[in-house]
C-alpha cells in the first residue's frame, strides 16, 4: 500500500508528494517513527517543532495515524470506526537507527 508522509502543523504544511510503498501498517508506523527521529535528530531546537506532526495517509487521503513531534514514542491512530484517536505506543517496535 502507499502511504504519503506529511509534515504539518495547525498553519503550515509540508506534504510529501511522492509517498512510500509499504507492506502494511506496521511498516508505515515504522517508517514514520524513524523519519521524525531523523527530522529530530538533524535540529538542536526541538522545541522549533512544537506543534507539528507527521500525519500519514493512504491514496485517498484519509488519516491513517500522526506521530507529534514533541512524542514521537505515542502514534494516534484512526479506524474508520472511530472518531477519536487511539494512542499506539512504538517503543515495541524494536526499531534500530
Amino acid at each position: 500500500m502507499r502511504c504519503y508522509f506529511h509534515l504539518e502543523n495547525d498553519s503550515s504544511r509540508l506534504p510529501d508528494e511522492d509517498g512510500m510503498e509499504v507492506a502494511d501498517l506496521l511498516e508505515a508506523r515504522t517508517q514514520a517513527f524513524m523519519a521524525v527521529q531523523e527530522v529530530l535528530g538533524e535540529h538542536s531546537d526541538t522545541d522549533g517543532w512544537r506543534g507539528w506532526r507527521l500525519r500519514v495517509v493512504d491514496v485517498t487521503g484519509d488519516l491513517m495515524f500522526f506521530l507529534p513531534l514533541g512524542r514521537p514514542e505515542v502514534a494516534c491512530a484512526f479506524t474508520p470506526r472511530q472518531s477519536f484517536a487511539v494512542p499506539l505506543r512504538l517503543a515495541s517496535l524494536n526499531v534500530s537507527q
